[in-house]
């Protein structure tokens, strides 16, 4: 079920795609939480038991079992990252400006970047890219967003108490975008084939004609 992120229609389909619900609702998987708290531990000493923290803030969809966070099943919820498109190109090129690393991936070549990001973001319109995908951008009463691209390359967890509070009490979430059913079905499917991903050292690939007389046995 891709998107075309230069079709006209997308606005239109998201009628059909999301729901906004109040923020006071119980997170479900599907849900659009934003400026939702990622921290990432950037310096531990081990002999003092201390840890410096950088906190960013991302919009994030909920990837975590709806009954499992309706029954406190889990203590963690999982979630990815989730970014409007023009938002998440803004983003790459600031990186590649502040980070020295990220810039050596693309040869130092800005228009290697945006090369680059293009064809990612081409292939998850088109299901071909593992690891992101698609979703339409929204034209409702509270909201108006361009087209999403969903990130499960980073994906992270956090706690679900904490999850609820959120929901519940953050200024950014009093309404929240929900995606239905049938398409969180396809976006869990996706999640699931990029997981499914499974490379084998080049030896292993003999190793069932090594074993030949075994399989034609069994």
């Amino acid at each position: 079920m891709g998107c075309d992120v230069n079709s006209g229609n997308t606005k239109s389909e998201s009628l059909e795609v999301f729901q906004v619900i109040t923020g006071r609702m119980s997170p479900e998987q599907g849900d659009i939480l934003f400026s939702c708290p990622y921290i990432y531990p950037i310096e531990v000493d081990f002999e003092k038991k201390t840890t410096k923290q950088w906190v960013q803030k991302w919009h994030v969809i909920i990837l975590g079992n709806s009954c499992d966070i309706e029954q406190d099943k889990v203590d963690l919820v999982l979630l990815c990252p989730i970014w409007e498109i023009n938002k998440y190109i803004e983003n790459c090129k600031e990186r590649f400006k502040l980070d020295e690393k990220y810039r050596k991936k693309f040869k130092n070549d800005e228009k290697e970047l945006e090369n680059q990001v293009k064809q990612l973001i081409k292939g998850a319109s088109e299901d071909k890219r593992f690891g992101y995908t698609i979703l339409p951008g929204v034209s409702q009463p509270n909201f108006e967003t361009e087209p999403w691209l969903v990130d499960f390359t980073n994906t992270y967890t956090l706690p679900l108490d904490f999850l609820k509070d959120f929901c519940g009490a953050d200024e950014n979430n009093t309404f929240r975008l929900r995606l239905k059913t049938d398409y969180r079905s396809d976006l869990i499917g996706k999640f699931n084939y990029f997981l499914l991903r499974v490379v084998l050292p080049s030896h292993e690939f003999n190793y069932k004609k090594k074993h030949q007389a075994y399989y034609q046995w069994h």
